[in-house]
């Protein structure tokens, strides 16, 4: 039955339909590539965007930080002198503490937030890696199959070289008689032989 087999497929067949079946789950192969390749923009551009409005947040509080600590220096130095702030240098610490208390609470929030997303970026990825793993042990094992099925009648292919090298005298190599023997020795055509005689 195997050598029936191996009539009906080839050498060059089993690997062509090999070929074909294989192919066919390239499709698959590249949404796995796709996933890693979105996965890698995605999250990238998540987190550059967090850290751009984080940073925008820090300048902020940095900037009403210098503010409140010039007004309270300046508040300081006039009582280092005997006097006080004027109302309207009053009410501008008054007005700028608010709003660095406003600053630092955001500040906060995003950086908080920013946090959360590195953490669960780093710490917590396999969580991502997991339905690629999957994906791609189930291709992986796809492929094994594909193989076995179309590489199971090589078996054939083989009883079927075997019977014709029985046959025809086939199977060892002539390396050695390549090497050293005449040509008229290792000759293995018709019975006829070249000569000047039969060039003419």
């Amino acid at each position: 039955s195997s050598l029936i087999v191996a009539m009906n497929f080839s050498y060059f067949d089993i690997h062509k339909d090999a070929y074909a079946d294989t192919n066919s789950k390239l499709g698959d192969h590249s949404e796995l590539v796709s996933y890693v390749e979105d996965w890698e923009q995605i999250v990238t551009k998540r987190v550059q965007s967090k850290y751009g409005e984080y940073a925008k947040h820090r300048n902020s509080l940095n900037h009403y930080a210098k503010k409140v600590d010039s007004l309270l220096a300046e508040e300081e130095r006039l009582k280092d002198k005997g006097k006080q702030m004027k109302p309207k240098q009053l009410e501008k610490l008054d007005r700028n503490q608010d709003k660095l208390t406003g600053a630092r609470e955001t500040h906060d929030s995003v950086g908080e937030s920013l946090l959360m997303l590195m953490d669960e970026v780093i710490v917590r990825s396999y969580r991502d890696v997991f339905p690629l793993l999957k994906k791609s042990i189930s291709l992986e094992g796809d492929f094994a199959a594909i193989n076995h099925k179309h590489m199971a009648k090589l078996g054939g292919s083989l009883e079927l070289l075997k019977s014709i090298g029985e046959k025809e005298t086939l199977g060892k190599s002539r390396l050695e008689e390549f090497q050293n023997m005449n040509p008229e020795d290792i000759y293995t055509g018709s019975g006829i032989r070249y000569s000047q005689g039969e060039n003419k």
